[in-house]
Formats: C-alpha cells, structure tokens, sequence
C-alpha cells in the first residue's frame, strides 16, 4: 500500500513516529530550561556609586556607601566577598563591610607606612541566583613622617672628666636620618662644641667633655630633623666638684 506521496504507508508512519519523538525531546528540554530559569530566580545586584577615593597614608577612608540586592527585591540569603589586588598596601582584613539589608557600607584602612593605589572589588554571592561584582579605587598618598629619637637618660660625672659615651637610637620611616643636631642649656659648663656626636645609621652616641674646673648641670638637647619635622630628647649632665689638691709654687 502507498500513499498519496508514492512512499510505502510504513515509512510515513516511521518517519512521524521519529518526529513526534524529537517534538517531544525539544518540549522535555525546554522544559527542564525553564524550570531551572525559575529555581535559579534573577541574578543579585550590587552598586557602588563610588568610582576613585583618595586618601592620606595611615589614614582609613570614609565609610564608602553601596547598595546590594538579591535581585527580587530584598537581601536575605546573600554573602559579601572582598577582595583586595595590592595586598601589601590593604590587606582583605582591612577591608570593613558593615551595614544590613539594602544599604551597606565599607572602610578601607591602609597597611602603617604604606602608600599607592588598591583596586576593592566586592563580590555579592546570591548562591544558584549567580553573583555580582563592583569595584572602586583608593590612593593613599604619601605623607611625611616625623624622625624618632630614642630617650637618653640623666647621667652625672666628676669635673675635669669626659662624660660618655652615652648611646641612643634615631630612625625614619621615610629614610635614612642624618641630620643631627646637639646643643647645652650652660655654655659655661659645656660649650656646644664640646657635644660629640658619634655613631651611624640608627645606632648613635654622644660624648660630652665639660671645661677644665667646672661643675654644675647641664641640659644637653639632641635634635634629629629631617628637614621638615624633627623630634628631640633632652637628658641632664650633673658634674660633680671634686676637691683639687692644693698647688704649690716654688
């Protein structure tokens, strides 16, 4: 028997069964797709209108709004990751994320002494809903740092002898400190030539050699600058009288 088309009965018949086979796979995987697409739900959100921060160095930014959605409205079920590209200059346990429901909030603190720019990015994570992701800026400029100067303590010595060495520290962040400076309270005890500064990088010492038959206290002041900012220590000298024995003039 044939059909109308001159084809056997037979193969028309296996040719529909095999179509209505593959209509059928097609529905079953659409579907599957939509049935996903609902579960999955829409994808979260997350805006950050901040877009560059500059900031002093050693100095934490302002808290920096955002907003964060899970996409159908509300919050719940959502994580917030940090991230962090320059981790020598913020670390992600310096990056503070606070604040509940839509309207968050993050602080960023910068490592001590550290400058340059940092890239945050903050991921929400809304699980089978997918994830979002924003980012922003900081630079934190430079900014000069006052030397230190290590406290030397009061020290007293018999006239006519050299008081010293005494050893203190000096350093700065910002680089080597070389300029140091000394001066006394009582020239009449210890000129400000009679202060030696010895020593090198941080490990310093000063040597003080009161005049010849003079005793009486002295304030000793030792400065280190860099140029710009400086700090200073002052220790007391007591030199002590010591009786001479009598001379006698032939």
């Amino acid at each position: 028997m044939r059909s109308l088309t001159g084809q056997p009965a037979t193969m028309l018949s296996m040719r529909a069964f095999r179509r209505s086979l593959f209509t059928l796979a097609v529905a079953c995987l659409l579907t599957a797709m939509q049935s996903r697409t609902a579960a999955a739900g829409n994808p979260p959100t997350i805006d950050i209108p901040t877009v560059a921060v500059t900031n002093n160095e050693d100095t934490a930014t302002a808290a920096i709004p955002f907003t964060v959605s899970n996409g159908d409205g509300g919050t719940g079920g959502i994580s917030i990751d940090k991230y962090s590209d320059n981790i020598p200059l913020v670390s992600v346990a310096n990056i503070n994320v606070s604040g509940s429901g839509t309207n968050r909030t993050v602080v960023v603190t910068p490592e001590a002494n550290q400058y340059g720019t940092v890239t945050i990015t903050l991921v929400v994570d809304d699980g089978p809903d997918g994830t979002a992701t924003d980012s922003f800026d900081v630079v934190f400029s430079p900014v000069n740092d006052r030397p230190t100067l290590s406290a030397i303590g009061d020290h007293a010595t018999n006239e006519d002898r050299i008081a010293g060495p005494y050893s203190f520290t000096v350093g700065d962040v910002d680089g080597p400190a070389t300029n140091l400076t000394s001066s006394s309270s009582d020239i009449g005890l210890v000129p400000n030539g009679n202060i030696t500064l010895g020593g090198s990088g941080a490990n310093r010492t000063v040597t003080v050699t009161p005049l010849a038959n003079s005793n009486a206290t002295a304030d000793i002041t030792i400065v280190v600058s860099d140029g710009t900012l400086a700090a200073n220590n002052t220790f007391k000298l007591n030199v002590n009288p010591v009786n001479a024995a009598p001379a006698i003039s032939v």
